[in-house]
């Protein structure tokens, strides 16, 4: 989020205090969510206003509102100053669990995989992504090549598994 300090909140005198105009952006968000507004559409009115997330990353996104809406801390959580009534927060939490639901943890193959194959070598398996679009993949470590994190050598496929051998220098290939 590129911010020291929660959105709403400044530091002063060394004390944690609401911030006056971010607060007051902060219970807008809240109240444009419990009027039927969708998370771009808030960020849109935002944006379309000049108001500034930070000064590193000005521009608002459904990400930076959805987090605003879950942030328990708004509701006075962890000892932040209350920017968001209680009532007003698990509303908005209960429509959020109604649109959404409860998250669904699918287990993945290549998780299980994670757990149980080994190199030779003992190496564990890491994941790596190429791109967005890719499959998911686990791969060998090549902690031999100068201690740098290296491509992968031997890599694992998900769905479809594939094994190329381990270049630690100390395997056979496989």
């Amino acid at each position: 989020m590129n911010r020291k300090v929660l959105y709403g909140y400044q530091i002063e005198d060394g004390k944690l205090v609401p911030q006056p105009q971010e607060a007051a952006v902060v219970s807008r968000v809240f109240t444009l969510y419990l009027e039927g507004k969708f998370q771009w559409e808030i960020s849109d009115i935002l944006n379309a206003e000049g108001i500034q997330y930070s000064p590193d990353c000005p521009a608002w996104t459904k990400f930076k509102i959805s987090l605003t809406l879950r942030n328990q801390r708004y509701a006075g959580a962890d000892g932040y100053p209350v920017l968001i009534g209680s009532e007003t927060f698990q509303s908005v939490q209960t429509f959020l669990q109604k649109k959404w639901g409860k998250h669904v943890h699918r287990e993945r193959p290549v998780s299980v995989l994670r757990e149980t194959l080994r190199c030779p070598c003992g190496g564990r398996l890491k994941r790596w992504f190429r791109n967005f679009f890719s499959h998911s993949s686990l791969s060998f470590p090549n902690s031999s090549i100068s201690g740098k994190s290296s491509p992968p050598h031997t890599t694992v496929h998900s769905p479809m598994i594939m094994m190329s051998s381990c270049l630690c220098r100390i395997c056979p290939p496989f």
